[in-house]
């Protein structure tokens, strides 16, 4: 969705019919950059205004969590507009740029700017800057105490007093570029989307670098056509849905993008805020997604390192017996030995060949022999505890592995969070703000086939659960030395599970885990009372005592 002028004018439109005359209740800024003004005048609206990603002015039904703290300009805000009145909400021409004038004592004048990368909002009083919401910039510095100042206008036609003929020459001056950057220098509040719309009803080419008379006439009667609709302010505004989602909207309906469903809406803030909140839900989605990969990358590459330097630690511990043989070898030498020496040369009496020994010269044969005892006994208590490291690091990086798959696999914002959760009292990152009351507990995902309920676990805590509450009967699939979600097939007439419903758990396993892309995956399968979950084990870990069988499938979540 892209805010143009004329869009904007339709917001403005909205805004003054509900909310002059409202008084400001309260001010929240729950995400940088982004404002929600709360207020009443005869009913509830909260306007938000956001000059981060996606620029936009508009009222709001979406739920936002608030910091404990508030930033310094909300703070600001609530001092000087909270149980204020607003008396005026206008646009300049068909700029990007919305002033929203409160009464609270003073008058307030708070200055929307919608300028892309540089949108920002000030607060204004007799003139002056009382604060921004972004720090200015050096061509525009934007100094408390200093005269607000608007970004220039630009030097463009008005829709609202446009005439045929100084359209036309201001057209026709500036073609060299092609039809579409002639028209959007030529009139003021046109983006990149309405000049393709408008040069699709009047059937041109947005490449072309000359119009002919019948092609400028046919051309002005489309502009001529949107401008009389500004003007009078008449709006359809359209929500537009691509593969059920919603992916953009406008204040009327756009031949451009005829290829999606429409559907019309009671206000353009409606369509605005539907569409946005869709596109923020996946964006925030993608996000939460990224940051536990990139946590997750992190600790397997810590661990890989630390798991390689005990691989080689034992690699070099691992020779421990060496040290009882030469203490051996020399104990049954000590009549040719003497202090002083630094070397001696025995028979190994295993192999029967000679086999050098070093020595300390500044001990006794015999205390060379208990050296080397002394020196084997260390080794081996050290392999041992290397080998119980590496078991360690061996069960985590399992879990870790099996983490990253489940947020592979991953398809709404509550299992991630779920797994954010259990990451957390792992103690992988920082512990999770509390639950919120209505917060529900994550089911796993749940299939049926030919009566049998089938579950897949979304995460290595609940594959855990899926196990604790598996019937003795129950079956359990998993894909075969490949991270992945747990599968169980309830079973609670403790009969013969038919072996279709078996190949699509199967399958269901397979897709669920690292194997997904791949052609064939063996998966795992095994009635629930064989498995076993070792003591102060990590979640998701299970031993299976005794294995049912091994079936090859296709991955596939298709039922």
């Amino acid at each position: 969705m892209t805010l143009d002028g004329i869009t904007l004018n339709a917001i403005v439109q909205e805004l003054h019919a509900k909310l002059v005359g409202a008084r400001v209740q309260q001010i929240f800024e729950p995400l940088e950059g982004l404002l929600i003004l709360e207020c009443y005048g005869g009913a509830d609206f909260a306007l938000l205004i956001s000059v981060s990603e996606n620029p936009r002015l508009h009222l709001t039904t979406q739920a936002f969590e608030n910091p404990q703290a508030p930033p310094a300009f909300c703070m600001l805000l609530r001092k000087h507009l909270k149980n204020g009145y607003v008396i005026s909400i206008e646009q300049p021409g068909l700029e990007r740029i919305v002033q929203i004038r409160i009464k609270h004592g003073d008058v307030y004048t708070l200055c929307v700017e919608l300028l892309g990368q540089r949108s920002n909002v000030i607060l204004v009083r007799d003139g002056k800057i009382l604060g921004t919401l972004r720090k200015g910039t050096e061509k525009r510095p934007l100094q408390l105490g200093q005269l607000y100042g608007p970004p220039p206008p630009q030097t463009k036609l008005s829709l609202f007093d446009l005439e045929q003929q100084p359209f036309v020459e201001r057209l026709t001056q500036s073609m060299e570029n092609g039809l579409a950057k002639a028209l959007q220098s030529a009139l003021d509040g046109i983006g990149p989307r309405l000049v393709q719309e408008l040069i699709a009803r009047a059937q041109l080419d947005s490449a072309q670098k000359s119009c002919t008379p019948e092609e400028l006439e046919k051309l002005w009667g489309k502009v001529d056509e949107l401008a009389q609709q500004v003007k009078v302010g008449v709006f359809a505004p359209q929500l537009y849905f691509e593969s059920e989602q919603p992916s953009d909207c406008a204040p009327f309906v756009l031949q451009t993008l005829s290829r999606l469903r429409a559907e019309p809406r009671q206000s353009i803030s409606e369509a605005i805020d539907e569409c946005t909140a869709a596109q923020h839900t996946e964006s925030f989605f993608e996000k939460q997604s990224q940051a536990l990969r990139s946590v997750l990358k992190d600790k397997l590459k810590k661990v890989n390192e630390v798991l390689k330097q005990v691989d080689e630690d034992l690699e070099k511990a691992r020779n421990y017996k060496k040290y009882r043989e030469e203490g051996d070898l020399l104990m049954a030498s000590l009549y040719l030995m003497s202090r002083g020496q630094s070397e001696i040369e025995v028979e190994d009496f295993q192999t029967g060949e000679k086999r050098k020994i070093r020595l300390d010269p500044t001990l006794e044969p015999v205390e060379n022999a208990q050296h080397k005892y002394e020196r084997y006994k260390k080794l081996k208590r050290g392999v041992e505890k290397l080998e119980a490291r590496k078991m360690e690091l061996d069960e985590e990086l399992n879990y870790l592995q099996e983490i990253e798959s489940h947020v592979e696999q991953a398809e709404d914002e509550a299992t991630l969070q779920a797994i954010f959760d259990e990451l957390a009292s792992e103690g992988y990152i920082a512990q999770p703000k509390a639950k919120r009351e209505d917060e529900k507990a994550l089911e796993p995902r749940e299939y049926r086939i030919r009566g049998y309920r089938i579950f897949v676990g979304r995460s290595s805590r609940q594959n855990d659960e899926l196990v604790r509450n598996a019937g003795r009967e129950d079956y359990w699939l998993h894909a075969r030395e490949r991270p992945g979600s747990h599968v169980v097939i309830r079973n609670p007439e403790k009969r013969a599970v038919p072996n279709e419903v078996l190949v699509k758990a199967a399958q269901l396993a397979a897709y669920y885990s690292k194997g997904r892309n791949a052609g064939k995956v063996p998966v795992t399968y095994t009635l629930a009372k064989f498995l076993r979950k070792p003591k102060g084990a990590r979640p998701g870990l299970v031993l299976l005592m005794q294995e049912e069988g091994t079936l090859l499938v296709s991955p596939s979540a298709e039922i």
